[in-house]
Formats: structure tokens, C-alpha cells, sequence
């Protein structure tokens, strides 16, 4: 599951379609809103996918104004949230 913050207030679902449709299969989309920004979280169809989703649009502008900022999270179960992977000081 890919975690997108940065994003505007008003993102609309069709647009994180459009964002992320050459990845890969769109598996579902959430969007928290925010009083200053709505944050997503995006679920590809294969874990490669959503890696190279990372790596091209992380830190890219969205709307000629929007940086955006992508991190793998796991999924935890019944939540609809995620995790973020690899942080921590192990």
C-alpha cells in the first residue's frame, strides 16, 4: 500500500485513478481529508508496483503547486490504515 501526503484538500478519487493507473490494477483508494491537506492511501495489485510508483512520482508536483510525498506502509488488518515499512530505529 502506497501512503501519499501533500495532496490538496479537494483531490478527487478519478484523479489518484489517473495518478497512479500506470503502475498497475488499482486495488482500492482512501482519502483522509484534513483541514489543510488530504493524505491517501493507494493499494496496487503487485507489491513491484507499488515500489516503482514510489520511486517515480515521490516528490513530484501535482497541479503545478502539490509536492507530493509517497511511502510504502503495510496494511494493518480491519483498519484501512497503514504502516509505514522500514522506520524505526532497530
Amino acid at each position: 500500500m502506497i501512503k501519499v501526503s501533500g495532496l490538496p484538500v479537494d483531490i478527487t478519487e478519478s484523479e489518484l485513478h489517473k495518478l497512479f493507473e500506470n503502475y498497475g490494477t488499482i486495488q482500492s483508494v482512501t482519502i483522509e481529508r484534513k483541514s489543510d491537506e488530504s493524505v491517501a492511501y493507494v493499494k496496487l495489485d503487485k507489491d513491484e508496483n507499488e515500489k516503482l510508483a514510489v520511486e517515480k512520482l515521490n516528490e513530484t508536483l501535482f497541479r503545478d503547486q502539490y509536492v507530493l510525498y509517497l511511502d510504502l506502509v503495510r496494511a494493518e488488518k480491519g483498519t484501512g490504515e497503514g504502516q509505514q515499512k522500514g522506520t524505526g530505529n532497530g
